[in-house]
C-alpha cells in the first residue's frame, strides 16, 4: 500500500514540473523555463511551513543566479529577524550553512560592530543591500505572473529598495491608496514573510511591492538607527518612469 502511494506522489511531482517547463521565463521575459523556481526560497522557513510555497517558470541562467543570492541571504536574513522562525533558523539551520561557507562566516564575524538606538548599542551583521535589492527584484516578477499571469517585460524597470518608516509612508500614501486594477495582500510561512502588491490600471508593467521579512528586519547605512529601515519596496513600470521613481526614492528627504 505504501509502495503505492509513493509511486503515485511522484507522479504528481512529475506532473507539477511539466507545469513550468517549457514556457517564458518570468525573471528574463525572454528564455524558455526549464523547471519551476520558488519565489520564496525554501531554506528561508522552517521545513514544515514549505507547503505550497508559490513557484513559477524559470529558465536555468535565471535559477542559477536567485539561487545565488537566496543561498547569501537565508544565511544572514535570519540573525535580524524579529519573528520566532528566524530565531528557529538560526538555531537550527544557518549554522550548517555557515560551516559550508567559512569565507561568509568570517565576514560576518570580522565585520560585527554596534550602533546607537537611545543610548543603547545594538549589535549589528554586515549584509550587502544590493544582493536584497536584487532577489526581490525577482520575487516581484515571480508574484506578478503568480498572482496575475503578468510577465514584466523588457520594456518595464524593477526598482528594489529598503524603505525607511518615511519611504513606508510614501509608499502608502501615494501609491497603496491609489485605485488599482489588481490588489494582493498575503502571507507565506505563518506570518514569517508578508507582502502587499497592486497592478495598474493602465498596464499590467505597473506594479508596487511592500515586503516584511521575518515579521521586520531593521536595516540601517550608518551608525545609528535614526534612518533604519525594516521593509523593502520594489516598484515596476515602462522605462520611462525610471528616472522619476530613481530620483524620490534616492533623495534622503523622501525615503
Amino acid at each position: 500500500m505504501l509502495r503505492w502511494i509513493i509511486v503515485e506522489n511522484w507522479n504528481v511531482r512529475q506532473n507539477m514540473s511539466k507545469k513550468y517547463k517549457n514556457k517564458k521565463c518570468v525573471y528574463c521575459a525572454e528564455s524558455i523555463s526549464v523547471t519551476g523556481d520558488h519565489v520564496f526560497a525554501r531554506e528561508f522557513f522552517l521545513a514544515d511551513q514549505r507547503d505550497n510555497l508559490p513557484q513559477v517558470p524559470a529558465c536555468a541562467k535565471c535559477n542559477g543566479k536567485k539561487s545565488e543570492l537566496e543561498h547569501y541571504l537565508t544565511s544572514v536574513l535570519p540573525f535580524g529577524g524579529m519573528h520566532a522562525q528566524a530565531k528557529k533558523n538560526l538555531e537550527t539551520m544557518v549554522p550548517k550553512r555557515l560551516i559550508k561557507n567559512n569565507k561568509l562566516y568570517s565576514t560576518l564575524r570580522s565585520g560585527m560592530t554596534y550602533v546607537e538606538n537611545n543610548g543603547t548599542r545594538n549589535m549589528a551583521l554586515p549584509v550587502k543591500g544590493e544582493h536584497v535589492a536584487e532577489l526581490f527584484a525577482y520575487i516581484a516578477k515571480g508574484l506578478s505572473w503568480f498572482h496575475w499571469n503578468a510577465i514584466i517585460d523588457k520594456t518595464s524597470f524593477v526598482y528594489a529598495t529598503s524603505l525607511t518608516k518615511t519611504g513606508e509612508r510614501f509608499f502608502q500614501e501615494y501609491y497603496f491608496a491609489l485605485h488599482a486594477n489588481q490588489r494582493i495582500e498575503n502571507t507565506i510561512g505563518d506570518d514569517a514573510f508578508s507582502y502587499i502588491g497592486v497592478q495598474g490600471v493602465d498596464t499590467d508593467q505597473i506594479t508596487i511591492w511592500k515586503f516584511k521579512i521575518y515579521a521586520g528586519i531593521t536595516m540601517t547605512d550608518g551608525n545609528t538607527l535614526n534612518n533604519c529601515s525594516n521593509s523593502i519596496g520594489v516598484l515596476t513600470g515602462p522605462l520611462s518612469m525610471k528616472s522619476i521613481v530613481v530620483s524620490i526614492f534616492d533623495n534622503p528627504k523622501t525615503n
